[in-house]
């Protein structure tokens, strides 16, 4: 049967013959609707969403754009036809050169790939979830050549500072069907600077919060043994906002903290002269690099290591992050690991309530404090349990079953 496919790959059109296998594959369980998903789904942590639809619509189609840091540089075209992978297609391999750090220049080429994606498969979609706000825009294009349905505009981030950016988003947010907005914060935002969208919200479109989720898994973390190591873990872009300088005064002032290690995933601009002023402090034995990484399983054992997760946001450097979902949160909670935050993120709220971990200001002393503390087995255990039934709420299952239910198509 698979070589059938691959022969008539060769010989048709993909549309003719996505069409046979759709006839040969038929499935009872899953909902008859082409569902067509744009996104970076390793940047955006949208593998489950990815997921959530491919186990319950019959057609799915994917155009997953190369994150920055990975080493796979392919725009990839990815069908899954009744949950499974009936074709995969590299659109464009994304070169690495100076020319890729212009904004415009790569969500150019995001549209062309889009376009084109769309002449190989020549199927008509019933909904299309676009990531961010270019994206977006290019779908209701292709709505507006009838090529599509519904347009889904799932906003991770939103720049109040940029006045290019509030006027494209509200022309788009007034023509899609519906909002995904990563917080309630955005959501107030938004209407703030669109209050037209207000009145639009009482007839069809409306504004919903769709928080990062967490996808299901059999990781079960042991906090008692995890203590042993003494590790701290740091997951994300190495910015100076984003509160290194801060970790690295704690442990210089406080003599208790040199007996932790901190283990950092991830790199970026701050990465090199961060290191030197560890090197400078002579705590080069406190600090492990391991740069990006995007193997899930491989986290998750250095997670098991950890007693905490930090994330450290700089508020008077804060930018469109004080209204996004803070993914290195959820890559915390989702290890069962307590989380040490500051209080200027959108999800400090409801780490404090829901007590796990600790919410702390822009302080190097309560930063310490904090950690020493969580270092307390008893503490640790309780805080990891409150985890693991916090990060329930997040399972993409419940978020999207919620937000899919109001959609009519």
């Amino acid at each position: 049967m698979r070589f059938r496919w691959k022969k008539e790959l060769r010989e048709r059109s993909i549309g003719t013959c996505l069409n046979k296998i759709m006839k040969i594959s038929n499935s009872s369980h899953h909902i008859k609707k082409h569902i067509f998903i744009l996104t970076c789904s390793v940047l955006c942590k949208k593998e489950g969403m990815i997921k959530y639809f491919k186990e319950r619509y019959s057609e799915v189609s994917v155009i997953s754009f190369p994150t920055h840091k990975s080493k796979n540089r392919s725009i990839v075209l990815t069908c899954y036809l009744n949950g499974q992978i009936a074709l995969q297609k590299v659109l464009f391999n994304v070169p690495q050169n100076k020319i890729l750090k212009n904004f415009f220049f790569l969500n150019s080429l995001f549209a062309i790939t889009t376009f084109w994606s769309l002449f190989i498969l020549r199927r008509k979609i019933d909904l299309i979830i676009s990531e961010g706000l270019i994206n977006t825009f290019y779908a209701l294009i292709l709505r507006k050549l009838r090529l599509c349905r519904i347009v889904i505009y799932s906003s991770g981030d939103y720049f109040n500072h940029s006045k290019f950016f509030i006027r494209l988003d509200n022309y788009v947010s007034k023509r899609v069907y519906q909002i995904w907005s990563a917080s309630e914060e955005m959501i107030e935002i938004r209407a703030r600077n669109n209050p037209r969208l207000l009145e639009k919200n009482q007839s069809s479109i409306s504004d919903k919060k769709m928080p990062l989720g967490i996808t299901e898994n059999s990781y079960v973390r042991d906090p008692i043994s995890s203590l042993v190591f003494r590790n701290i873990l740091v997951i994300g872009n190495v910015q100076q906002r984003l509160g290194y300088d801060l970790l690295l005064e704690a442990i210089i002032n406080r003599k208790e903290l040199t007996s932790f290690h901190v283990i950092i995933i991830g790199d970026g601009e701050y990465l090199a002269e961060f290191k030197r002023k560890v090197h400078l402090h002579n705590l080069d034995k406190n600090f492990l690099f391991l740069g990006f990484i995007e193997d899930d399983l491989l986290i998750d054992l250095i997670s098991s290591t950890c007693f905490v997760g930090i994330a450290l946001y700089d508020p008077s450097k804060l930018d469109h992050t004080q209204f996004s979902d803070p993914g290195k949160v959820k890559d915390y909670i989702s290890r069962d690991l307590p989380v040490i935050l500051t209080n200027s993120t959108t999800i400090s709220g409801e780490i404090y309530s829901q007590d796990c971990g600790f919410v702390v200001n822009y302080s190097a002393l309560e930063l310490t404090e904090a950690i020493l503390r969580l270092s307390d087995i008893s503490i640790n255990e309780q805080i990891s349990n409150n985890v693991k039934i916090f990060k329930e709420s997040f399972l993409w299952s419940k978020i999207l079953d919620k937000l899919v239910s109001s959609l009519d198509f």
